[in-house]
């Protein structure tokens, strides 16, 4: 457990991103003092340009898994449009 109480079970699993190559991601549940539990978390992480960007999200009470899923997906689509916007301004 960490300073905020949150622990990670240990029955969480990796395995590679659907459809993204070189990327990975981890669903597992953890718990937490504040927020109690047990809640589902996910993670991704993929290369976008020369840059690999990460994306979490996790659940509390009354989220669905499904509902945090979906959401880590839509953000992790959304980055490399966001990023590639921050690299255009910057040239």
């Amino acid at each position: 457990m960490d300073e905020h109480g949150t622990a990670q079970r240990p029955h969480a699993s990796s395995s590679p991103s659907p459809g993204s190559g070189d990327g990975l991601g981890e669903v597992g549940e953890y718990r937490s003092f504040e927020l109690g539990g047990p809640h589902h978390y996910a993670w991704q992480q993929a290369p976008t340009f020369q840059f690999t960007v990460a994306v979490t999200g996790e659940g509390a009470k009354g989220r669905t898994r499904d509902e945090i899923d979906d959401l880590v997906v839509q953000a992790q689509a959304a980055l490399p449009a966001r990023l590639e916007s921050a690299v255009e301004k910057q040239n």
